[in-house]
Parts: C-alpha cells; structure tokens; sequence
C-alpha cells in the first residue's frame, strides 16, 4: 500500500496537492459539489441559524497580492501555492523547537510552487518580511540578525494567515531593502 508521505518528494503529487490545496482555500470544491448531508442544517438548528443565508464562496483568490517593485505584483494565487506548502512543509510548520521559516526554506518553496526565479528574488524577503509584520512568524527579538534563525509559525491555519496578510499591508519597498541588509536575501 503507498502512502502519501512516500510521493511528498514526487513533484506531480506536490502540483496536483498544491492544485487542491489552492482551489479548496479559494472556496473552489475540486471534488464536486459536497453531498447534500453535508450541506443539510442541523435539525435542532435555532431559527436565527436557520434564517442566516449559506455562506458564499467568494470569487479570486483568497491569498492577497504581494506588491513587487516597478509595478509589478506576485498574483495571489502564487502566494497561496507559496504558503500552502510552507503550512505543510515539515521544516517550515513541524516541530516548533526546530522548524521555521528560513530565506532558504522558503526559496524551497517558491521552487516546488513553479514560481518564476526571476519573481522569486523580488518576492521572496517581501513576503517573509509581510509574514512576520502580519505575526504569522514568532518574533525574532533584540538581534541585529533576525533572518539567521528559523522563525516558527505562529499558526499552521491557512485561512488565518490569509486573513492576517489582508489585514497587513505589504511591506514598503524601504523594509524590504533594510531586511536584506539584515541577510532576509
């Protein structure tokens, strides 16, 4: 019997999960409508539940847009191919005394997402730095080298860091360039 954890190095199988992964975070259902029991509300529902409409998928993406120089832009869609397999990544979102988030692991993961490496040297300490202002990474505390270490996730929940990087604008293009001073690279 094959086990998932046996492909995770199959690039197919990391394309097609980052695939699903993508379309189910979007609000998509990839695998066809749900089955009505699923959909059908709680008999002993209270009338307020009863009353309040289905909730609605939304349209888009549900992962921001990364702002990149010279107007250019990393689409959300990308971002949330980046973040989701930084969620499910064992170095990134494992153990907490020895994950975390690296210039070199994420780079791993712009990589296996097929991200243009040409977007990937612009994205990159952008969306680590947006990461990190958005508390999505622990803070680094007092050092003059936050990047040196890995920096844990604060949550492994994927709607919770999309909606904690809406709520966060973008870094300045300012930040950016003091966090690569700092090696964020």
């Amino acid at each position: 019997m094959t086990h998932l954890s046996d492909n995770v190095t199959d690039p197919e199988v990391i394309e097609q999960l980052v695939f699903y992964m993508t379309e189910i975070a979007a609000g998509g259902t990839p695998f066809g409508p749900l089955p009505d029991h699923i959909l059908r509300r709680a008999v002993d529902a209270s009338d307020a539940d009863a009353s309040a409409p289905p909730p609605v998928a939304k349209a888009g993406s549900a992962w921001p847009d990364l702002p990149l120089a010279a107007k250019r832009q990393l689409p959300g869609s990308q971002v949330g191919k980046v973040l989701l397999l930084a969620l499910c990544d064992e170095e990134i979102a494992g153990d907490a005394r020895t994950a975390g988030v690296t210039p070199a692991r994420l780079r791993g993961m712009f990589v296996a997402a097929g991200i243009d490496p040409s977007d990937t040297g612009r994205a990159l300490p952008a969306l680590a730095l947006w990461l990190a202002d958005a508390g999505v990474l622990t803070d680094a505390g007092e050092t003059t080298t936050p990047w040196a270490n890995p920096r844990p996730l604060t949550t492994n929940d994927a709607n919770e860091v999309a909606q904690r990087l809406r709520a966060t604008p973008p870094p300045a293009p300012e930040a950016v360039k003091a966090a690569r001073e700092q090696g964020l690279k």
